[in-house]
């Protein structure tokens, strides 16, 4: 099991708006969360990324609860959000936002590499490498944000 989400209630204040939800993702398994607005989809995702915290339950990556590691560390064990607003830097090319994603020096050890994977992903931006960003498509932006 590499996502398993056991039993979460999540709360805005005094207000509950998840009660007891469990969730399964397995390797290569793809998953979607279906429901009207307002029935808490992003809420879930939210909490997976601990951008909103649950008070009961667990979630656990890769066989290790998780439920306790900030946000911040969740990255290094491969948990990330991507917004579906097409978040990127829109006055910098399609490579020096892609160089801002590797700030951190663990990260900069390992560029050519991230480089090779997300342009085997996303061929399209290794050929706009040098547009800038908010000349391309919607999806195309979107492209370079989940990248």
């Amino acid at each position: 099991m590499l996502l398993d989400i056991k039993n979460i209630d999540v709360l805005y204040d005094d207000f509950q708006v998840i009660w007891d939800v469990s969730l399964n993702v397995n390797n290569s398994e793809m998953v979607a969360l279906l429901g009207p607005n307002g029935s808490g989809k992003s809420t879930v995702l939210n909490t997976i990324s601990n951008l909103v915290e649950h008070k009961k339950g667990e979630i656990f990556f890769d066989k290790k609860s998780i439920s306790n590691i900030p946000t911040y560390h969740r990255t290094s064990i491969g948990i990330s959000h991507v917004l579906e607003r097409r978040r990127v830097f829109p006055y910098l090319t399609v490579m020096q936002n892609l160089l801002l994603g590797a700030w951190h020096p663990k990260a900069k050890d390992s560029l050519d590499k991230s480089l090779s994977k997300i342009y085997k992903i996303f061929p399209k931006l290794e050929s706009r490498s040098s547009q800038l960003a908010h000349t391309m498509s919607g999806g195309e932006q979107q492209m370079l944000a989940i990248a």
